[in-house]
């Protein structure tokens, strides 16, 4: 299951070869058949020339009185025969795939898409936290489409591995297959759901309103406000994170820049460096550079933990 879940990012039209699907999905056609999330589709109109080696890409001819055989015309061997069963599709429906997943994990509402280009999708909400899934197995581009939901409380399904942070669910942990039946893991989403509860009690009880991943690697913010953001960092940059949340629990504060990059061996010379992100082709500084981490304008720097500081 894990190995089809990964072509929903790569094929974007959820259109299959079925001589290849077979190939590659044999135990799993049937079952996706069977559910209604998989169906025979129209012929394609163009295929890579097989009559010579430059790999042309050919417009199908169809002739109407030959039912198994299709043509193609190449410049070096003029007509090309082609069997039908090689031009034979499957499509995913990927919006009853994501109507079953409401389904099984009981979640209120309809899905729905949420921005035309398909990527995310609300899926329902289950006791005020909202489900969505973005179609996406790349954490940074997840992260940045996250941002533009408006919502507070929600838990995100997505195509990439998991990455340690308590809002993300990775569809490959979520869904399996066992007896030739399609089965998930609702206690997963349950789990979250009771974390997400307990953290936001636990926000209002302790005024902690930062929870950082095991890792370090992804952070989710709780202003009082009720907004809520979602980062990640680098390798680098969750060293540098760890190590001053390590001191701040120690009970110091301000620590200078290079007593920070010494204690988790970088090559920077300055904090400002460590904190470059590229996005969208750009190279900017991070989000949560002195907003979360901050600074005394004197090299000194410490995370901004307050309940009392928005972080906007």
């Amino acid at each position: 299951m894990k190995d089809f879940l990964r072509t929903l990012t790569d094929n974007a039209s959820l259109i299959y070869l079925k001589k290849d699907f077979e190939n590659n999905f044999s135990k799993l056609s049937s079952i996706l058949f069977s559910l209604d999330f998989l169906k025979e589709t129209s012929p394609s109109d163009n295929i890579e020339c097989p009559g010579c080696e430059e790999g042309c890409l050919k417009h199908i001819v169809r002739e109407e009185d030959i039912s198994d055989y299709f043509y193609v015309s190449c410049e070096t061997l003029g007509l090309v025969k082609i069997k039908k069963d090689l031009l034979e599709n499957y499509k995913f429906k990927l919006f009853s795939f994501l109507k079953w997943i409401n389904e099984q994990l009981k979640l209120e509402d309809e899905v729905r898409e949420e921005n035309p280009q398909g990527l995310i999708w609300f899926l329902g909400k289950k006791n005020n936290i909202t489900v969505f899934f973005i179609r996406s197995d790349n954490v940074e581009d997840v992260n940045i489409l996250v941002q533009s939901i408006a919502v507070n409380k929600r838990i995100v399904l997505w195509l990439g591995r998991n990455t340690g942070t308590n809002f993300y669910i990775s569809l490959f942990d979520l869904i399996y297959v066992k007896r030739n039946k399609l089965q998930i893991k609702s206690k997963l989403l349950n789990d979250k759901h009771i974390f997400i509860q307990q953290n936001l009690h636990q926000n209002v009880q302790q005024k902690r309103n930062v929870v950082f991943s095991e890792d370090y690697r992804t952070v989710d913010i709780y202003e009082e406000n009720g907004n809520h953001i979602s980062e990640i960092f680098t390798d680098a940059q969750a060293k540098v994170v760890e190590y001053l949340y390590n001191q701040h629990e120690k009970g110091l504060s301000k620590i200078h820049q290079k007593t920070i990059l010494d204690g988790v061996n970088s090559f920077q010379i300055r904090m400002a460096d460590v904190f470059k992100v590229n996005r969208n082709s750009k190279t900017q500084t991070h989000p949560l550079f002195n907003k979360l981490i901050v600074h005394d304008k004197k090299g000194s720097y410490w995370l901004n933990l307050s309940s009392n500081s928005e972080i906007k």
